[in-house]
């Protein structure tokens, strides 16, 4: 069960069907194939945990087009120190998340003079 977020109303809770979930791996694919990717890539999903649509997308995604998905959660969990000590270690050949976070994180690597070749 998951809930709505980001409103000034009252969270309302609601449940994902089998049918919505293989909507997700199925479009979740079609996006992988539009954005490029290869089920060979390494792939990192670093939108929050949370009733996010766009965190359980990637999630799916991964799944529907059976590639290597590791999720950090974001910053929140792991802190940008973490999210790119892991990218350090798996190297990801794509990143998927907030655009302002993935900016702050390259920023964060490019001070600290880390070297991701496979993005």
């Amino acid at each position: 069960m998951t809930s709505t977020t980001g409103r000034s109303a009252a969270p309302v809770p609601f449940l994902y069907t089998r049918h919505d979930l293989d909507n997700l791996k199925s479009a979740g694919a079609r996006l992988m194939l539009l954005g490029g990717s290869d089920p060979t890539f390494r792939h990192l999903n670093a939108f929050p945990f949370a009733p996010h649509l766009a965190f359980w997308q990637a999630h799916y995604a991964g799944i529907g087009f059976d590639t290597f998905m590791v999720s950090t959660g974001g910053g929140k969990v792991m802190g940008t120190d973490g999210n790119a000590r892991l990218i350090s270690r798996i190297n990801p050949d794509a990143l998927i998340g907030m655009p302002t976070f993935l900016y702050h994180l390259l920023q964060h690597a490019a001070s600290e003079n880390q070297n991701w070749t496979s993005l």
